[in-house]
């Protein structure tokens, strides 16, 4: 995440205590930021509150996520999952959005500017029709830009959304009414030091959202640059996010990714919020002009305006992608698919019966069958440390790395190792939790 420029935003990553509901965005920075426990003593992973499953792809098809994409593409199964959603709940406007987050997304400087109309955004054709539009439906207290969301709290981490018997999340989505969410957290999860009860959290955000007609945009977050040890989790969360928004159908802003061009990354000062243009007018979140555009915030709001366009126009039935296929299909049921490379991402649906039949493997035991079955292949040219990290929706998953048909090693959920030069097969086997389908995905890092 990032601090607001030079304004004393405290934006606490640990998590605060709320701050007071009646603030307005540019004032909500001044919460403690000492209660870290109060974010961190968590309570276990709610249901998605109704939520239907996601489509499922035919059999034996994964899902891949492009890494190479700052915008995640929107094919013609993305345009369908919205086209339901609409369908599901008509009285939902195209024109709001909900704010969802942390301090990132609670700030001023993230979207407020926009009610203003600054002329530089005229420069982004996208982004200016998606702005002309959403303004078009910007009455109080429904403003999207300018509302202090229930559900955008400094400090917050993922589970507090759906906390207690009326949750935030779904107050603020009866309030504005909105067809689209914009999620981002992470950064404040990092301090639970929960990696895969982040990603179930996400979910339930997700699903309770799309169970109620509205679809998610999600963020991955900003790099950290103030504690070591933080930094080197990043890459794992932002990897969460994908995975979820990969297999549930929400849409993606690789924040991270974009953030990478800037100066410093996009960091202010304290090296967890992104900065901000500070021009003649002084803090100015919405100058979306060259200058402007080498700063975090500004950035953001451009990605964001982008994102929303982009939804509105798949929302009306418009195909804007191709689905990437990047994967060579393997020759037999139950063989591997060949991957051209580290890293990638896949997601695979998990049905009764088996997706396809568990291969045998040099690593003895029997797991038995599993409910589904991926097998994944690629080859390296150097020696690299690789992290494997597999998350389940409703699945429990089980890794097995081999090497020439040797096995190197098993595991659950999460894999690193030091990688010599050769081909690698990775065989993932997933079980059921109940009786719904769910998903099962990989990230190679």
């Amino acid at each position: 995440m990032r601090l607001l420029g030079a304004l004393a935003w405290a934006l606490c990553v640990g998590g605060c205590a709320r701050p007071e509901a009646g603030l307005p965005p540019s004032a909500r920075g001044a919460a403690s930021t000492s209660a870290l426990a109060a974010s961190t003593a968590r309570p276990p992973i709610r249901a998605g509150l109704d939520a239907p499953p996601a489509p499922t792809p035919a059999p034996h098809q994964p899902r891949w996520h492009d890494l190479t994409r700052v915008h995640s593409p929107l094919a013609r199964a993305q345009v369908a999952q919205l086209e339901a959603l609409a369908q599901r709940s008509p009285e939902r406007d195209a024109r709001r959005f909900a704010r969802v987050g942390d301090s990132i997304s609670a700030s001023g400087d993230s979207l407020s500017c926009l009610a203003r109309r600054p002329p530089s955004v005229a420069l982004h054709p996208e982004a200016h029709r998606a702005l002309e539009a959403l303004l078009s439906g910007a009455a109080p207290p429904q403003d999207p830009f300018t509302r202090v969301s229930q559900c955008a709290v400094v400090g917050w981490s993922a589970w507090q959304a759906l906390d207690g018997a009326r949750p935030p999340l779904l107050r603020e989505l009866d309030a504005t009414r909105a067809r689209f969410a914009l999620v981002q957290y992470g950064t404040n999860d990092m301090e639970i030091r929960a990696l895969h009860q982040f990603a179930g959290h996400l979910w339930n955000i997700v699903e309770a959202a799309q169970a109620r007609g509205v679809h998610p945009i999600l963020y991955t977050i900003p790099d950290r640059a103030d504690r070591l040890d933080r930094a080197r989790e990043v890459p794992s969360y932002n990897a969460a996010i994908a995975s979820v928004a990969l297999a549930s159908g929400a849409q993606l802003i690789d924040y991270h990714l974009a953030l990478q061009a800037l100066p410093r990354r996009g960091l202010a000062r304290d090296g967890i919020h992104p900065n901000t243009y500070r021009g003649p007018r002084g803090n100015d979140g919405c100058e979306l002009g060259p200058e402007g555009l080498r700063h975090g915030y500004n950035l953001r709001n451009l990605l964001s305006l982008e994102a929303l366009g982009r939804a509105r126009r798949a929302l009306a039935g418009e195909p804007l992608d191709d689905a990437p296929t990047p994967l060579v299909e393997a020759s037999a049921p139950g063989g591997p698919w060949t991957a051209p490379g580290l890293p990638f991402l896949v997601a695979l649906p998990v049905t009764a019966p088996a997706t396809a039949p568990a291969p045998r493997t040099s690593c003895a035991e029997d797991r038995g069958s599993p409910a589904g079955s991926l097998s994944l292949r690629w080859t390296l040219e150097t020696a690299r440390d690789v992290q494997l990290l597999s998350f389940g929706r409703r699945v429990s998953a089980s890794l097995t790395l081999l090497r020439d048909g040797v096995c190197l090693a098993v595991a659950q959920r999460a894999l690193t190792r030091r990688l010599a030069p050769g081909q690698y097969t990775l065989l993932l086997d997933a079980r059921r939790s109940g009786d719904q389908d769910g998903w099962l995905t990989l990230a190679a890092l």
